[in-house]
């Protein structure tokens, strides 16, 4: 709806051409077998707000039935509001599950146990930039996976990024290059400021 007004939760996508790479993931992973459970791809509630004047997609939620043995779903992230439900048996399924998205920006794991929620860490790090470990004793006080923060890697191995960007003061090496020189060392001082 539209984004000025404080009961609107979701304002439009950027632009039209995300609109439209949105619907068309929506529709291909349909196509490929995934089932929506909740919202409508074809049709969006508004606040406030004309379908025809904005680039509007409400949010889907799909479930894929046969994860182990679908490609599209690991394959194609669609950058809008829609997620995708996909069932596993154990950890090492959950894992593998994981490993074929070929990196993730983050995995949120929600437990208590905390045996079990160590091994889900160690399992998912690896895929992933970052991994959110909840429990009741965070529950509140936990900020949204998602969320970019400065002090924090945000960005993944694999597709996810390849590796890291932003992350406060490590992020600045994109912008910055390493030089090793040598001379002189009353020069070197000299040029470098360094005060004797």
């Amino acid at each position: 709806g539209n984004p000025h007004l404080d009961e609107v939760r979701m304002g439009p996508l950027s632009n039209e051409q995300q609109h439209r790479d949105v619907r068309a993931g929506m529709a291909k992973l349909i196509e490929s077998g995934c089932k929506v459970v909740w919202g409508n791809p074809d049709e969006v509630e508004l606040i406030d707000a004309d379908a025809t004047k904005g680039c509007f997609v409400g949010p889907v939620l799909l479930r894929n039935d046969a994860p182990g043995e679908s490609t599209l779903v690991h394959e194609l992230e669609v950058f809008g509001p829609v997620s995708t439900i996909m069932p596993y048996g154990s950890l090492d399924e959950a894992v593998s599950l994981v490993a074929r998205g070929e990196g993730g920006l983050v995995a949120s794991c929600y437990c208590d146990d905390k045996k079990a929620l160590g091994e889900w860490i160690l399992g998912l790090a690896p895929h992933s930039g970052r991994v959110l470990a909840g429990s009741k004793k965070v529950a509140d006080q936990a900020i949204s996976p998602g969320m970019v923060l400065p002090s924090c890697v945000h960005g993944g191995p694999g597709r996810a990024g390849g590796g890291e960007e932003l992350g406060g003061e490590r992020g600045l090496s994109f912008y910055l290059q390493r030089t090793s020189v040598q001379g002189d060392r009353a020069l070197l001082d000299r040029v470098l400021g360094v005060k004797g």
